[in-house]
């Protein structure tokens, strides 16, 4: 076994002169588990809309299982794909590459973190706190512009404006269990749909490493 074979990464494979790189098998796969975690966050936004549905009916559950389960199967189905695609051509490169990705990805994470958890306490202590989720959405949206760029995923970017921008429209609706019914759907939808599309653009035989 090669030095290039042992160094599995999340780095895209060489492809020729003025070309994109083409996808490596560990860019993939990372794009897919990423594609999962925003399937089961989609999750937790849509069971925060059915809390503030008042009785909702039985079949909401069912219809909004759908995607989760499609979304699922297809990812589990590009993972195992992925392992059609070439290897990072430069394993050593592929391996820095990956180590600040990471450690960039950590970053990201504890500032969003820490911002969720000011604006917790400090919408509690104003007595909002069904503000919470919307602030939530807020930052989740923001957090993911920076992704965009590290992650290599251009949908990304598209994720978080969307993410803002019904953060700031759920403000316009007055009943605040309406509003989070809403804002628990719509970022639910927004979630579920990024995931398909990052599985359809960029883990595919043809996938391409965005330069944004």
């Amino acid at each position: 076994m090669s030095k290039t074979d042992k160094n599995i990464t999340p780095s895209p494979s060489k492809s020729h002169a003025g070309e994109q790189p083409i996808a490596s098998r560990a860019y993939a796969r990372g794009v897919t588990i990423g594609a999962l975690i925003l399937t089961f966050f989609g999750v937790f936004w849509a069971s925060e809309a059915i809390t503030n549905w008042t009785q909702a009916p039985s079949w909401a559950y069912g219809v909004l299982s759908l995607p989760v389960i499609t979304l699922t199967l297809f990812a589990i189905v590009r993972f195992i794909n992925a392992a059609k695609l070439p290897e990072a051509m430069d394993g050593d490169q592929a391996a820095r590459d990956g180590k600040r990705t990471g450690i960039a990805f950590g970053v990201v994470f504890s500032i969003e973190f820490i911002l969720i958890a000011v604006a917790a306490v400090i919408l509690n202590n104003l007595d909002r706190p069904l503000l919470i989720p919307v602030a939530v959405a807020l930052i989740v949206g923001l957090h993911f512009f920076p992704l965009a760029r590290l992650f290599h995923v251009p949908i990304y970017s598209v994720t978080g404006l969307l993410c803002v921008a019904c953060a700031f429209a759920s403000l316009l609706v007055a009943d605040e269990a309406v509003r989070l019914l809403l804002l628990g759907l719509a970022i639910a939808i927004i979630l579920w749909g990024s995931a398909g599309v990052a599985l359809l653009q960029n883990t595919g035989s043809s996938g391409r490493i965005s330069a944004a």
